[in-house]
């Protein structure tokens, strides 16, 4: 059997390896969120914990699901405050000092993530618009859970004032 010597020089640029190494990192999270984040619809199911008249329901009154899904956008919001935003803001100056990427009076790294942020609000305040829209025209409500959005919060709130002035 021959043997293998791996050699690695400090000289050795290896980019390679590491787009490989962050590509296989990027899958491994997406599937192990994925998996992660389809357990409590799982467990749901399996367990009855909800009813098909219950899943156009906006709350789950069930705390286990609740409690498993503000867990997992915990880890989702402490894996990009603890590791992803420090190494962004580490590579962000390493361009800057070596004059690839112009200075701002303002830290970048935490500005895109609030871009980013603001991104996505702005994605899923479109999609609500679109179905409350699709809902008026089709005159039935879909059954599709929905989280709250500032439009439908406010609705709510119009309904249920409404609601204690008829009392």
């Amino acid at each position: 059997m021959a043997d293998i010597v791996l050699r690695h020089s400090e000289d050795d640029d290896d980019t390679q390896g590491v787009i490989l190494a962050k590509g296989v990192s990027m899958a491994v999270l997406f599937c192990a969120s994925m998996v992660c984040g389809m357990i409590p619809l799982v467990l749901a199911k399996r367990l009855r914990w909800i009813k098909a008249d219950d899943a156009s329901n906006l709350k789950s009154t069930n705390k286990v699901v609740v409690s498993l899904l503000s867990f997992g956008g915990g880890v989702l919001l402490s894996t990009t405050f603890l590791h992803l935003l420090p190494e962004v803001d580490h590579n962000i100056e390493d361009l800057q000092a070596a004059g690839r990427m112009r200075e701002f009076d303002f830290s970048l790294a935490p500005f895109l993530m609030c871009c980013g942020f603001f991104l996505m609000y702005l994605v899923e305040e479109l999609v609500h618009v679109y179905i409350r829209h699709r809902e008026k025209k089709s005159g039935s409500t879909a059954q599709l859970v929905r989280n709250l959005s500032v439009r439908r919060s406010r609705a709510n709130c119009e309904d249920k004032v409404a609601g204690d002035k008829r009392r």
